[in-house]
């Protein structure tokens, strides 16, 4: 129960978007706050003084909600636009199987639990009465491949995303 509950819950990132516009706010409040109390101010300085005083905490606070702004774009940015590939090995699903089938007899035996002969000869059956195909991104031996690597060494769908 406890499982199904804790993925429901929605997670707070620290660092997203209603966090940097909460701050945003906060700040733009304490910005309104500081010009009030700067345009009530009367005290013994000349205006000129306090006109300097003034610009110079509009620039402050200005400055630190640039801050902040450019801070949550930034890591908007880096966790939800700049991706970079999880598999980017040289070595294609395909070229693995045909590795595999074209080097000693018993490398087919220990991924696929048969051999080449087996392994051609199902694929030509599941090609020819039960309409195997290739697709635009997958050849019909790789996902034969896949099949029988999961079901012949018991592999994780992980090791499989890594593999193929």
């Amino acid at each position: 129960m406890s499982q199904a509950t804790s993925s429901l819950t929605p997670v707070i990132d620290p660092y997203g978007i209603l966090q940097a516009v909460k701050m945003l706010n906060s700040m733009s409040e304490e910005f309104l706050e500081v010009m009030s109390i700067v345009e009530n101010y009367s005290g013994d300085e000349s205006d000129d003084e306090r006109e300097e005083k003034e610009i110079s905490q509009r620039m402050e606070c200005f400055n630190r909600l640039f801050v902040v702004a450019s801070s949550s774009v930034q890591l908007y940015y880096e966790k939800y636009i700049l991706k970079q590939p999880c598999m980017n090995s040289k070595q294609s699903g395909e070229t693995w199987i045909r590795e595999i089938l074209d080097s000693h007899k018993l490398r087919c035996m220990i991924n696929f639990r048969m051999s080449k002969m087996e392994f051609t000869s199902l694929l030509r059956v599941l090609e020819t009465r039960y309409n195997l195909q290739t697709s635009k991104n997958i050849s019909s031996s790789e996902m034969l491949g896949i099949f029988l690597y999961i079901l012949g060494i018991g592999a994780k769908v992980s090791q499989c995303r890594e593999r193929f």
